[in-house]
């Protein structure tokens, strides 16, 4: 519904109305907000039961963790490197970046390459051998972190601890609610980016298949395929994500091949 009034604001004969319209549009996104919210915080608190975690502290240099990076960007790949020796991880495995504009040539650049987002993405969290291992790391290689390893250690290390969490987002913006967890953590809806984050084990089949099922939605020119709108719907009803309190991380500033421009910093919110 909201979708569709703001389209009909572009028409001449609503433009007269603008003022009044705002309003409106305003009145039925806080109405949105109130009731997205509420629908978290009941879910949150009527979440089942799971069986716990050890609560071993994580060390980066032992976490599993994927750098999804277009072959042509090492740039991009020399940064991201530079990162990982500063925070003590040097050991991480490259999932190349799909060019989506091979594969969709006849389709305008934005969503061809939203299709290779899709797809290197699913490849990522799929890459893992998970017969030993419990949590995984996926990063976009233009990823920043704004803290040190012991910060960003103790918080993955909570995320793993929590059997009610299931994917742990360290850079983006958040649209939806969020619900403050403890001092470092909130679980939210409406996450938009994917520069960083870290999936337990049973989430790697339902994203993966999500991700892939939105390719048919771009290459008809349909945004809600990408994936970072798509995985909304798991968010929303399917799995909790939590998000940090405070900055963690976010992209800086490069050129993005998908947008064809230099991109600012990309804050996380």
């Amino acid at each position: 519904m909201l979708k569709t009034l703001e389209s009909l604001g572009t028409r001449p004969v609503i433009r007269e109305l603008r003022p009044l319209y705002r309003r409106l549009l305003a009145a039925i996104r806080r109405l949105r907000g109130r009731r997205a919210l509420r629908d978290l915080a009941q879910r949150w608190e009527a979440r089942r039961p799971r069986t716990g975690t050890p609560s071993t502290a994580i060390r980066l240099s032992d976490l599993p963790i994927v750098v999804i990076s277009l072959p042509n960007r090492r740039d991009r790949l020399d940064e991201f490197e530079k990162e990982m020796k500063r925070l003590k991880a040097p050991h991480y495995r490259v999932v190349p970046g799909v060019a989506g504009k091979e594969l969709y040539p006849s389709i305008p650049g934005d969503f061809s390459g939203a299709i290779g987002c899709n797809l290197a993405h699913s490849n990522a969290v799929e890459s893992n051998d998970w017969s030993n291992e419990q949590l995984l790391m996926i990063c976009e290689d233009d990823v920043e972190f704004q803290v040190d390893v012991d910060a960003l250690e103790a918080l993955i290390s909570e995320f793993h601890a929590n059997p009610h969490l299931d994917v742990l987002c360290l850079a983006g913006r958040v649209r939806g609610p969020r619900i403050p967890i403890s001092d470092n953590l909130a679980v939210v809806t409406g996450v938009v980016g994917q520069a960083c984050y870290v999936v337990k084990p049973h989430m790697v089949e339902p994203l993966a298949r999500l991700w892939r099922s939105g390719v048919s939605d771009l290459a008809r020119l349909k945004l809600k395929g990408k994936n970072d709108i798509i995985w909304n719907k798991v968010q929303r009803r399917d799995a909790f994500f939590a998000f940090p309190r405070h900055k963690i991380a976010r992209q800086r500033a490069s050129y993005s091949d998908i947008q064809g421009r230099e991109m600012p910093p990309q804050e996380s919110t």
